[in-house]
């Protein structure tokens, strides 16, 4: 298992607003600033979850493996 977080199952967008009152950079034009809530999945056994305290609290997925938040 490697130190990353799984990749996200969803991501849920809540509010998108431009960064620096809509200035384009150079190369790379405008910047947004997102607020948004990544839903993804973990094995509960694994080294990452052991940071967080609260993982036995989380919904299980359908499989019953890991975290479904």
């Amino acid at each position: 298992m490697t130190p990353f977080p799984e990749p996200a199952v969803q991501l849920e967008v809540h509010t998108r607003e431009p960064f620096a009152e809509g200035h384009r950079f150079a190369d790379t034009g405008a910047y947004e600033v997102l607020t948004a809530t990544a839903h993804y999945t973990v094995d509960p056994h694994g080294a990452a979850p052991a940071r967080d305290p609260d993982l036995d609290l989380a919904p299980r997925c359908f499989a019953g493996s890991g975290s479904a938040n």
